[in-house]
């Protein structure tokens, strides 16, 4: 009986001292998570700062203004306390502060204006929709119009929320607006540090929604060639309107285009490539589809072209990029020299297996695939973005100049400590 109440008793100190243990670590991954939740909202309001810097009209609406510094209290997503200093007002001062169940933490940032004139495609990949990266996917960027030389641009933006899955890598900053993000095993965001060494990073919530404007097609270009559209196989085609004269509504031998402004009824190739001997425009009415294998070659030269062509498609209807379509590939990795808009009020543009291009393309109403083996050099803007395994897209960091946007520059983070 002695012996069974000790034992008894030693259980019991063990039993507590386990409880105390348990307790102890539920109130340390706690602290961990509110710290993390704290740093993420303080980083959102930096980011709210810097729209507010680079807004156009309304600037510090709902603010408060003192002493050349301007205030801001948010609480719908979480206790956000920011401050933006104008005291010298080419390097405003932010300081933001994250609270989450009692844990604090603050950042205070430098911010410089930047040239630049809002391009449509400011990163990689822009979505107004959830986005879900496959296995053994890779976001990054490149520099200089050298895709050897790797850089950290490659950044995601979405309304809603984010899954990386195992082993997909984003080089460059990942946000996201009213959702979520999750990270599977192997999946990592990484940017380099002065050493040029990668380091993990976490994501980061947005406080304003992913916006894309809408586009139309140029008014000249709805009506060039006139009202009726001139039947033909192939060949070399001045600019004009035009349809496929086969049976099969598809054109079967080379298009030659030599520059100006094209409209086609529908662009069907099938077994046959398309040469970009000029500038143009081509305004596709209905749908567009790439027939297996089929290139879209935007060089005049030899090698890696002599002079690269500037391209703007307007698609009009769905899209189809078949299984090892090559577009844009010869062009010295200058994608914004090709130029794909979805214009459709709804439409799916679909990129298939082993699909290349390089090009930028901006479709706010699209569901834009790309499927296995997959690769892009360029950026994608658009409604939803659907990438299957093992896709690639290598952004050319001279996007982020393009024009097309608000202002003649914008402010960004220069440099930033925790305080």
């Amino acid at each position: 009986l002695i012996i069974a109440i000790i034992l008894a008793c030693i259980l019991g100190i063990l039993s507590a001292s386990l409880l105390t243990f348990q307790i102890n670590s539920y109130k340390q991954n706690l602290k961990t998570l509110y710290r993390t939740k704290a740093f993420f909202l303080a980083e959102a309001g930096i980011q709210r700062a810097l729209r507010e810097l680079n807004q156009s009209e309304s600037q510090w609406a709902g603010w408060t203004e003192a002493e050349n510094t301007y205030s801001l209290t948010i609480s719908d997503i979480g206790d956000i306390e920011i401050s933006v200093d104008m005291s010298e007002s080419s390097t405003p001062v932010i300081t933001s502060s994250g609270t989450d169940n009692g844990v604090t933490r603050t950042i205070r940032a430098t911010a410089v204006m930047t040239s630049g004139s809002g391009s449509p495609w400011p990163g990689a990949l822009q979505a107004l929709n959830s986005l879900d990266l496959k296995s053994s996917t890779l976001i990054d960027s490149y520099k200089n119009g050298d895709p050897t030389q790797q850089g950290d641009k490659g950044d995601i933006s979405v309304n809603g929320d984010i899954v990386q899955r195992s082993n997909a890598d984003i080089y460059g900053e990942v946000s996201y607006y009213g959702g979520s993000y999750t990270a599977h095993m192997g999946a990592d965001i990484f940017q380099f540090d002065e050493d040029g060494n990668p380091q993990t990073v976490g994501a980061e919530m947005l406080l304003d929604p992913v916006t894309l404007p809408e586009i139309t097609v140029p008014a000249t270009l709805q009506t060039a060639g006139g009202s009726t559209p001139m039947a033909v196989n192939g060949g070399t085609l001045p600019c004009g309107y035009y349809e496929a004269s086969h049976s099969s509504g598809a054109f079967r031998a080379d298009l030659h285009l030599t520059g100006g402004d094209y409209r086609f009824v529908n662009f069907d190739i099938q077994n046959c490539n398309v040469y970009i001997e000029g500038d143009v425009r081509i305004y596709v009415e209905g749908y567009m589809d790439l027939g297996n294998g089929d290139y879209i070659y935007n060089t005049t030269g030899s090698g890696l072209s002599e002079v690269v062509h500037s391209v703007e498609l307007y698609c009009g209807g769905d899209v189809v990029f078949r299984q090892g379509n090559v577009t844009n590939m010869e062009s010295n990795y200058d994608p914004g020299k090709f130029k794909i808009y979805g214009v459709a009020e709804s439409g799916t543009m679909d990129f298939k297996q082993g699909a290349r291009l390089s090009a930028c393309i901006y479709a706010p109403n699209y569901t834009v695939i790309v499927r296995q083996a997959g690769e892009v050099y360029g950026a994608i803007s658009a409604g939803t973005i659907v990438p299957k395994n093992s896709f690639n897209l290598h952004y050319d960091e001279r996007l982020g100049e393009e024009e097309g946007g608000e202002g003649s520059g914008t402010f960004s983070v220069s440099s930033w400590t925790e305080i």
